[in-house]
């Protein structure tokens, strides 16, 4: 695994703490301007809107996750955030595209089965299929 995606992975589960959090996106946004990597600038959009939604800035959160839409984590934000900003047509395209999302990753085996099942329940938020990041 690349340095700049072990970054990016250890951030979105450090949310909780804050200014880690922020230090690593730092360190991100300094390892993907100083290399020529789409992979690595994919991760840090992700990670960026993480944090941002994270912190209920969710137009700015939008704006970084709209960059990340093969990531099954940033798609599933990325709907939520649409639906916090009342976007329901945006947030029921995600939801869409990460419903039909079939992408042999450690993200998609941990996001979409869930997703996919909370779908078909009742109980469960439709709109933003219960996508929160501690804050």
């Amino acid at each position: 695994m690349f340095e700049w995606q072990q970054v990016a992975d250890y951030l979105r589960a450090t949310l909780h703490n804050k200014e880690l959090a922020k230090s690593n996106l730092e360190r991100l946004a300094a390892m993907t301007e100083s290399s020529n990597d789409k992979l690595s600038e994919l991760a840090y959009h992700g990670a960026a809107g993480a944090v941002l939604f994270s912190e209920r800035k969710y137009d700015q959160a939008i704006s970084h996750l709209e960059e990340d839409t093969n990531n099954p984590f940033s798609l599933k934000l990325l709907a939520a955030a649409y639906q916090k900003i009342g976007y329901s047509a945006g947030a029921k395209r995600t939801n869409e595209t990460l419903a039909n999302l079939n992408d042999p990753t450690l993200e998609q085996a941990l996001v979409v089965p869930a997703f996919r099942k909370c779908g078909d329940a009742a109980s469960c938020n439709g709109n933003a299929k219960s996508a929160s990041l501690k804050h």
